[in-house]
């Protein structure tokens, strides 16, 4: 390649002033400081923030479920684990 990068080599579109990803999208993540304040002395970085969301009665709410999912579909106000565990206790089915 004439470039550095990799496949994660992106370019500003002269037409469109639009940031492309030539080989197609790509994300970094890294749990390691070090790592993150190495690779920033290269580039500018992009926030991102990825999110599923699930069509559920007609409601957009996110996935895997979380309380904020029970929130949405329950009209609660759930705020706290332990109170997600009682909401859970109570209204489990066993057989």
């Amino acid at each position: 390649r004439d470039h550095i990068g990799g496949n994660c080599y992106d370019y500003i579109d002269d037409d469109t002033g639009i940031r492309v990803s030539l080989y197609g999208a790509h994300l970094f993540h890294t749990k390691h400081e070090r790592v993150w304040e190495y690779v920033q002395k290269f580039t500018e970085w992009v926030p991102y923030e990825h999110k599923v969301l699930g069509l559920v009665n007609g409601k957009h709410v996110p996935i895997p479920v979380t309380i904020d999912t029970v929130n949405e579909l329950f009209n609660l106000n759930i705020q706290t684990t332990e109170e997600m565990d009682e909401w859970l206790k109570n209204e489990q089915i066993i057989p």
